[in-house]
């Protein structure tokens, strides 16, 4: 039997949603080429911190272990990732400079606005520039609803035998004639034997969108899933390059008014039910591709181009009653004919618990006693009020903490 406790927190406003049916953003996991060899869950398990200035952040992101960060607001500088971390960018969050992981794992990126600064005019000068987005020797990576433009010498690459990513729901765009335009590159040359057999990346619902003469993507090495994209940047000299060594599985795709959407560069590829609207030169691969070893649901290519136009970059808001929690404590849309929002609480056992409401500095704002006096859940609601900002919720039991987690509340 379920008992519902009802404690009212004057200061708690009204809580943010995502819609993600059950699972709440913090704790989705990967899917695509980024699920295989042990699954990418970036911070599951760890803390869960909201930051808001770049020496936190990278402080943070160096420890180890297991940890979830939120940023928010802008920082200016280069973000450097470390293992076992997601880093999630609330609603309007940028990063002024780059995200660079080397020699990193399991770590997930999510709704973040990256960009840099131009590079100027000179074509050596921004080749020998930063990228927007770059790892190296990394693996098992999901960066997804990713805002990425203006790289200087490209806008994502992956280079030094990188493996297991999956890139979904990322935006590519140029603002500016960068004379070196390029978006994403697999490995950073052709004749590399370590780089063979790596390289296994998922692309999915992503958006080349302007401003960008190539490398959308140049694939090499690796076996690569290209579905369910869109391209409409009219500036390219090509898009999708199928490289030496690569096995490259093209379908669902649409492409828009662009030149060569598909260009022979030694490898072997299958192109198939993608749509071209539009388009001049070579749309044709051969050699075949690979079957992936992944479940995956592909949209119909009718309906690819409306949903990555609404849905791509970072493009993930939080309205309503569901907030971003910990597994041990879920936030619910209030039942019929109430207001607020509805925390469940599961305590090891019938008794008194104990949930505290901190501010996201950590000041502790209020705390609420109740008594659990059945086995299994206990939901407690929390009443809207004027207060903005992070919250953080804590509940215990005895003296040990059982539950804790965050609330997001949504602009007044």
């Amino acid at each position: 039997m379920k008992k519902t406790f009802f404690a009212t927190a004057m200061l708690v406003a009204a809580l943010s949603v995502i819609s993600r049916a059950q699972t709440s953003i913090d704790q989705e996991e990967a899917f695509g080429w980024a699920s295989q060899n042990g699954g990418t869950k970036g911070g599951k398990g760890g803390p869960v911190d909201t930051v808001a200035d770049l020496t936190t952040l990278n402080a943070g992101l160096k420890a180890a272990g297991p940890h979830i960060f939120f940023l928010k607001g802008s920082v200016t500088g280069d973000v450097v990732l470390g293992s076992d971390k997601t880093l999630i960018g609330f609603p309007g969050s940028t990063i002024k400079g780059s995200i660079i992981g080397k020699g990193v794992k399991n770590v997930i990126l999510r709704n973040l606005t990256v960009s840099l600064p131009p590079c100027g005019t000179n074509y050596d000068s921004c080749k020998a520039g930063a990228d927007a987005v770059h790892f190296e020797g990394s693996s098992n990576v999901w960066a997804d609803h990713l805002d990425v433009s203006d790289g200087q010498d490209g806008n994502f690459d992956i280079t030094h035998v990188c493996d297991y990513f999956t890139i979904s729901w990322v935006k590519f765009y140029y603002t500016y004639p960068n004379p070196h335009n390029r978006s994403n590159l697999f490995g950073s040359d052709d004749s590399l034997a370590p780089d063979i057999g790596h390289y296994k990346t998922t692309f999915q619902y992503d958006w080349w969108w302007k401003g960008i003469g190539s490398r959308m993507p140049r694939t090499r090495y690796g076996d690569v899933h290209i579905v369910n994209n869109l391209t409409t940047s009219t500036e390219a000299d090509y898009c999708i390059t199928v490289g030496g060594y690569a096995r490259v599985l093209i379908e669902d795709n649409v492409f828009i008014g662009v030149k060569d959407p598909i260009l022979a560069g030694g490898g072997i590829g299958l192109e198939r039910n993608n749509l071209y609207q539009n388009t001049t030169g070579n749309k044709t691969t051969s050699g075949g591709a690979f079957t992936p070893p992944y479940a995956l649901t592909i949209t119909p290519v009718a309906q690819v181009e409306s949903m990555v136009r609404a849905g791509a970059g970072a493009t993930l808001k939080w309205s309503g009653t569901t907030g971003l929690q910990r597994p041990e404590g879920s936030v619910l849309a209030a039942p019929a004919g109430r207001s607020g929002a509805y925390l469940s609480l599961t305590p090891p056992s019938p008794g008194r618990i104990t949930v505290s409401l901190y501010g996201a500095a950590g000041r502790l704002l209020a705390t609420h006693s109740l008594v659990a006096r059945d086995p299994g859940p206990a939901l407690v609601s929390f009443d809207p009020s004027e207060t903005t900002g992070a919250l953080i919720y804590r509940a215990s039991q005895g003296g040990k903490v059982f539950a804790r987690g965050a609330f997001i509340p949504s602009p007044r």
